[in-house]
């Protein structure tokens, strides 16, 4: 279960990654929506972190 919650956390994160990237591409990095998905990763990958700490 823990190898299914690593996996699940590291494909949002990827993906995450890759929208903010194209987004921060077109409209710029000042955009809301950049801000709101850099959060949203900011998120996942503590989430990630705290799994790791505590195996």
């Amino acid at each position: 279960m823990l190898l299914a919650k690593f996996l699940q956390l590291t494909s949002k994160i990827d993906k995450l990654k890759a929208e903010m990237i194209n987004i921060a591409s077109s409209k710029g990095l000042g955009d809301k929506q950049v801000l709101k998905i850099s959060q949203d990763l900011d998120r996942e990958i503590l989430v990630l972190q705290r799994i790791l700490l505590n195996k």
